[in-house]
This record gives C-alpha cells, sequence and structure tokens, in this order.
C-alpha cells in the first residue's frame, strides 16, 4: 500500500536496524513501524468488525499494477507506492512503500498471499527489506463487500496477534480507494483511508 515519487524509484539502502536494549528486532506487524525492538509478549489485537466470508470470486488479478497516492495516520502525512502482482494460480505478492512527507523516513512491508484451502482463504506472509530474512506468517480471507460488488474486504490475522481489514474498492480502471484499519499486539485499533491511482 507511497511518497515523493522520484524518491520511491530511487531504491534506497535498508540498513538492519538494531535495539540498544540488546533486544533481537523483531517484525511488529504495523505498516508505519513494521520493526520494534521489544521481547514482551503482548495481548493479541482485535478489530471490531464481523468476520468476511471468503469468496471464490473475490479476486485480485484485475489489482495488480503499481498504485500511488497520499494518506494521513496519527500525525504524519505520508506519500505512499503500492505494487501488486498476481500470479495464474492466484498467488498474490503485494509491497507497500511510506515516506512520511516532513522526515522523508520510508517503510516498506511485503505481503505475501497463497492460496489455501477454503474459498477465498490464504496463507500470509509478511515482511520487510528493513528486517531481511524475518517473516511474520499468518492467515487471510478475501471476500466481496456485497453480493455483486466490486469491493473486496481482505482480513489476515498473523502469529503475534496483529489484525488488518482492507478494504479495496476500484473506481474504473485506474482509481482505488483504500481504507484500512489495523491494529498490533498492546495497541489500540488505527485506521486510514486513501485515493490510489494506477502509475503508468
Amino acid at each position: 500500500m507511497v511518497p515523493a515519487l522520484i524518491l520511491l524509484l530511487a531504491s534506497p539502502s535498508w540498513a538492519a536496524p538494531s535495539c540498544v536494549n540488546h533486544v533481537a528486532p523483531r517484525l511488529s506487524g504495523d505498516l508505519f513501524a513494521p520493526v520494534e525492538c521489544s521481547s514482551a509478549t503482548l495481548p493479541a489485537a482485535a478489530l471490531d468488525e464481523a468476520p468476511v466470508e471468503g469468496s471464490r470470486k473475490a479476486s485480485l488479478k484485475d489489482l495488480a499494477g503499481t498504485w500511488t497516492g497520499q494518506t494521513e495516520e496519527g500525525l504524519g502525512r505520508y506519500a505512499l507506492r503500492a505494487t501488486l502482482t498476481v500470479s495464474w494460480r492466484g498467488r498474490a505478492q503485494g509491497e507497500a512503500t511510506l515516506m512520511e512527507r516532513q522526515t522523508h523516513l520510508m517503510t516498506a512491508v511485503s505481503l505475501t498471499l497463497s492460496p489455501a484451502k477454503g474459498a477465498g482463504r490464504y496463507d500470509a506472509a509478511l515482511s520487510t527489506r528493513m528486517l531481511p530474512g524475518a517473516v511474520l506468517k499468518g492467515t487471510a480471507v478475501l471476500g466481496l463487500a456485497a453480493p455483486g460488488s466490486s469491493a473486496r474486504v481482505l482480513d489476515a490475522a498473523f502469529d503475534n496477534g496483529a489484525r488488518y481489514r482492507v478494504e479495496l474498492d476500484p473506481d474504473g480502471p485506474d482509481a482505488l480507494d483504500a481504507r484500512v484499519r489495523f491494529a498490533v499486539p498492546g495497541g489500540p485499533s488505527r485506521s486510514f483511508e486513501t485515493r490510489l491511482t494506477r502509475a503508468p
């Protein structure tokens, strides 16, 4: 799920983080702060959302490509760039890069969805270039916002207790409204919205 486009395309080098408290860094599941320095076991996050019903009619193939937009979260204003590829077998690979517009700090996360048993069900794997080799595993369910709707809803739950609800509502072939609610262990639920346009 993007920055001043020129900076994003520049392929920054991602230095592996280190923790001052001598704890090994780990994935948090937070899109805006993917890596944390903590060994504490925190309670699983919760979202007050009815579970989405998986649907074989809910596909991501028509959303494949590169999308750009802007969003706000907390006190930050971000430029966003998202890419999505979908194989003919239904395996999806997405990456979202965010740049905070004032500090120019960047984060990037990747999500892989591999078809699992059941309609609209996937095995999920979250990773980031900021912590090479680390993977946060989970499950995801893809459904439709309503029968016959073009809007899709993705619920993802990760093994550390992080939760996501992503609503993707296409507006023609080259525009997309995205609404995201998420929560990570030990924190409250948060949300953001963005209008994405397809990049050439």
